[in-house]
């Protein structure tokens, strides 16, 4: 009699066991599937965000080009001489519009930037708050000096290649 209530307690614990473990392999690879998932939804995200990166870089190159043009050729006639004042002004629009293109290429990268979270590595987490410090503050900053300002062409130029490097440490870092 003992060893039939014995075999019957062996069996129960056995079914237990093993159904325990089916349930948590299955939790397990559910797991996994999500982490999975996650990771996928975090390797798109940043390769859009790397493309929309690069765009943007090629937009603050055309930009600081525009914009050392202008310092050089049109700041000076716009401020000091009307001979030359037509020409000057449409200089200017052209660094204007050049800012716009820019800047709708920025909003879209700033907005990206708001959705790296905690779930990111620490690295990507750093680069992208400093690209939006640098789209925030610095750019506008460099802009109004470089338009309003004395800023020698040179020194504009070496800004934008500033910016330009923070945004390619970002794209190096979510690569």
């Amino acid at each position: 009699m003992r060893s039939a209530k014995r075999k019957l307690l062996l069996i129960g614990i056995s079914a237990l066991t093993a159904t325990a473990l089916i349930l948590g392999g299955i939790r397990i690879v559910q797991s996994v599937q999500s982490a999975n998932a996650l990771q996928r939804s975090r390797s798109v995200q940043l390769a859009t965000l790397s493309s929309n990166v690069t765009t943007l870089v090629q937009r603050l190159r055309d930009e600081s080009g525009q914009t050392v043009y202008f310092i050089v050729h049109g700041r000076n006639c716009l401020l000091y001489c009307v001979a030359h004042a037509d020409q000057a002004v449409r200089e200017l629009g052209v660094v204007v519009a050049q800012q716009a293109s820019t800047n709708r290429t920025s909003r879209v990268v700033d907005g990206e930037l708001a959705h790296i979270g905690p779930s990111f590595p620490t690295r990507i987490r750093q680069e992208a708050e400093s690209a939006r410090f640098e789209l925030s503050v610095v750019l506008p900053e460099l802009r109004d000096s470089a338009s309003a300002t004395s800023l020698p062409a040179l020194v504009a130029e070496q800004e934008y290649t500033k910016v330009i490097d923070r945004l390619l440490a970002l794209e190096h870092a979510s690569a």
